[in-house]
């Protein structure tokens, strides 16, 4: 069983970069089976995706108000910019 399970265990920083990129754009299946997973085990992971998915919601609540636009390439390198300080 070891050696099935394993190969989907993630690390937490691997688990915060699905977490982000699950916020732009949809993961594939076994990605989404990995974060579960990991998740599952992980209280700090699952708290880290929750605050992360308010987060996200309140920036673009604030940038409709502020009626901002963010670009894409703005969007990607804030987030990379985010996930190099992990």
């Amino acid at each position: 069983m070891n050696r099935f399970v394993q190969p989907l265990m993630l690390s937490c920083r691997k688990a915060s970069e699905l977490i982000e990129k699950g916020q732009v754009q949809k993961l594939s299946w076994a990605e989404r089976v990995q974060l579960r997973l990991h998740n599952s085990i992980c209280e700090g992971c699952k708290a880290y995706q929750t605050q992360s998915e308010l987060l996200n919601l309140f920036i673009e609540q604030q940038a409709r108000k502020m009626d901002v636009e963010i670009s894409a390439p703005q969007l990607e390198a804030f987030k990379k910019k985010v996930i190099s300080k992990l």
